[in-house]
């Protein structure tokens, strides 16, 4: 098994370079281990608004990715390590196997698997995911070691709109971090580790097709318009008067909108209406160009 360690925190390089690996795997296990600034990655069928607080997000330079496999939203930051596992072998005991060693190694015992988590003392340090392609396999997941919990907590936060998706939702877990258990363990030493039980090697190859998928990941129709359909109601007082706007949402794009109020003119909620539909979806600028229109024809 090679091991190879990206020198990037960019999470979109991250992940394209772990795309790169998987496609180009050539019969030879890999364990590609990476770190990335903070971002949330939401699962490749996942709604963003559903999952995360994007106004929070932008406030607080915490970046948007959207992965290629399933499962569920998480929060990544410099205190958490990403484990790529690529391989013909989709028993994931053997993965659960390596981690379990590197860490007895650090003097953190036992760690418990339970479906695609790794528990420790019944709170999750790690969650996991796969995708097969042509007998390649892929089990990727996280390493929880000195995580920022409280942006962790605010970021998967999802901001209280009434969302009815048509996608995969995550399902929120009690975690940890290792340094609770042990705290002189940093991920410098979890990666030495790593690198003192396995030979590694760097990345060669032609990258650009990296830098290619890297921009891709950062785009919006990536982003964004490849959410599954989803309708959402905003809900909010203006000058008196309430507001519902009942929207639906498909690859990003307003399709319908229908807003309900008391307002007396029924032709500004009209105007409203063809204004919206067939327009690009973002929660906050919705609302502020909601209230803003509103505020200039009432």
């Amino acid at each position: 098994m090679l091991l190879r360690i990206s020198s990037s925190h960019d999470p979109y390089r991250n992940v394209a370079l772990e795309k790169y690996l998987f496609e180009n795997y050539s019969g030879e296990e890999i364990l590609f281990l990476w770190v990335n600034d903070p971002c949330v990655v939401i699962g490749r069928n996942q709604n963003p608004w559903l999952e995360c607080d994007l106004e929070y997000m932008r406030r607080e330079g915490i970046r948007l990715v959207r992965r290629y496999t399933g499962g569920g939203a998480v929060y990544h930051d410099t205190g958490n390590i990403n484990i790529s596992w690529i391989s013909e072998n989709t028993d994931h005991a053997v993965l659960h196997g390596i981690l379990r060693d590197v860490l007895e190694r650090q003097g953190i015992t036992e760690i418990q698997a339970e479906k695609n988590d790794l528990l420790y003392h019944g709170r999750k340090i790690s969650g996991f995911a796969s995708m097969t392609e042509e007998q390649k396999h892929l089990y990727h997941g996280t390493l929880m070691v000195d995580v920022d919990l409280d942006r962790l907590i605010h970021a998967l936060t999802p901001s209280p709109l009434k969302i009815h998706s048509h996608g995969i939702d995550s399902v929120r877990a009690r975690v940890m971090n290792l340094k609770e258990a042990d705290p002189q363990i940093s991920v410098q030493k979890i990666l030495d580790a790593f690198t003192a039980l396995y030979p590694g090697e760097n990345i060669t190859g032609d990258l650009s097709a990296v830098l290619k998928e890297s921009d891709k990941l950062q785009s919006s129709a990536w982003l964004y318009e490849e959410t599954p359909g989803f309708s959402i109601l905003h809900e909010y007082h203006e000058n008196g008067v309430l507001y519902q706007c009942a929207c639906d949402v498909s690859e990003g794009i307003i399709k319908n909108i229908r807003i309900y109020s008391d307002h007396a003119d029924p032709q500004v909620l009209k105007d409203l209406e063809n204004l919206y539909k067939g327009t690009r979806y973002h929660s906050t600028d919705f609302d502020k160009n909601l209230k803003d229109y509103l505020n200039h024809n009432s």
